[in-house]
Formats: structure tokens, C-alpha cells, sequence
């Protein structure tokens, strides 16, 4: 045997190891492959909670139910089902834009009340508002909604939980960004419309526009 054979061997075992470990790695690779191909195909088959609309009997499908910070009430969020999704600046599902209505029960009374009429227009913006930034109390909520005219302007909606009443406070704007207390009698809210943008402070007793501000951003 010359002396170049145990050399050869040598190499030999080497390349065979490393083969080894490759195939073994590529063999975890395509386990946990294939386990997430499957788990992603359980999720796809998950039932969806769906409910028919009355007498339309159009089908939506039921999003997240919460409980509202400080009341007897619970939140259910309904959205459409035709598979679009949409993704506005809406802070109450994110992975769902879709939303057409909301749904506020009360736990105690049994009674519930629909935030809009109908479910035919998409809700761009939901969200509650507290007085106070510490207490989590909510007192109010907005909505940003798509106008009925299919245009491409938002009305803009505010309602009151202690009083049941609820006004179009924007009937039109180009779009919504920012809602915030002032103090607990008000409402400020940024918009832009007609290429300006502008505050606009809404007192909650009356659900009207007390007082209009421009914004210069130059």
C-alpha cells in the first residue's frame, strides 16, 4: 500500500461526513418545511364566525368582541366578507380593513345599538376616547366613514356613550388623521381638505363645531 492511499482515505472520510451533515440538514429544512405547509393549511380551513344581515340576509363576518373600558358595554366589530381588504388608518383591526358596522351590548340591559344604519359603507377610523389620558373610562368614540356618494371624501362621525347620542360633526373631508381631548367637553380633530390642513374642536354636549383653525406648514 503506498503512502498516498491512507491520504486519499483520509479525504475521502471527510467528504463523506460532509455529505452526511448536508443531507441531514437539508432533511430538518424540508421537515419543518412541510410542517408549516401543513399548519398553514389548518389555519386556511378555520371556520369563519359569519352571521346573516336581517332580511337581506347578507353574510358578514363577526371580528373582535372587547370589552369597553369602564362600562357595561361590549364592542363587536362586524366586517364584510367578499375577501377584500383594505388598508386604511384604522386603528380597530388591522388585519381585517374591511369593517362595515359596530356593535355596542350592553351586559347588563341585554340591548344592543348598530354605530350606522347599514353595513354598505366601510369604516375607515374607529376608536373610544377617554377623558383622561390615566383612566382608561371611555366616554365617546369616532368614526371615519366612506361617504355614500362613492367619492373619495370621509364623513366624520362622534357619538357620546352616557347619552346615546351620536351627529355627522365632518360631513366631508379629504381625509382624517388625528383625534384627541382637549378637556373633557371637547373634541379636536386634524383634517385635510381641499389640499389644507385643519383643527377643528367639537363640543360634546351639542355634537357641533365650536371653533375651526387653520394649520400653515410653511
Amino acid at each position: 500500500m503506498s503512502a498516498k492511499e491512507p491520504v486519499a482515505q483520509s479525504a475521502f472520510a471527510k467528504w463523506t461526513i460532509r455529505l452526511m451533515a448536508a443531507i441531514g440538514v437539508l432533511g430538518c429544512v424540508a421537515v419543518i418545511a412541510i410542517v408549516v405547509m401543513i399548519s398553514g393549511n389548518f389555519r386556511r380551513h378555520e371556520p369563519t364566525a359569519v352571521v346573516q344581515a336581517g332580511a337581506t340576509k347578507q353574510v358578514f363576518e363577526i371580528g373582535s368582541v372587547e370589552k369597553v373600558p369602564g362600562t357595561s358595554l361590549m364592542k363587536i366589530a362586524i366586517f364584510a366578507t367578499n375577501g377584500q381588504r383594505y388598508g386604511g388608518s384604522a386603528s380597530y383591526d388591522s388585519e381585517k380593513g374591511d369593517l362595515r358596522n359596530v356593535l355596542l351590548l350592553d351586559t347588563i340591559t341585554g340591548k344592543s345599538r348598530r354605530l350606522l344604519p347599514n353595513n354598505s359603507r366601510r369604516i375607515e377610523a374607529f376608536d373610544f376616547l377617554s377623558e383622561d389620558r390615566e383612566d382608561a373610562t371611555v366616554c365617546c368614540y369616532y368614526l371615519s366613514v366612506d361617504r355614500a356618494d362613492n367619492t373619495l371624501h370621509e364623513e366624520v362621525i362622534l357619538g357620546v356613550l352616557a347619552t346615546g347620542q351620536q351627529a355627522t360633526v365632518l360631513p366631508e373631508v379629504d381625509g382624517f388623521d388625528s383625534v384627541s381631548m382637549p378637556d373633557k367637553d371637547h373634541v379636536a380633530l386634524i383634517v385635510r381638505d381641499r389640499q389644507r390642513l385643519s383643527i377643528h374642536f367639537v363640543d360634546l354636549a351639542t355634537l357641533k363645531v365650536t371653533a375651526t383653525h387653520p394649520i400653515a406648514i410653511n
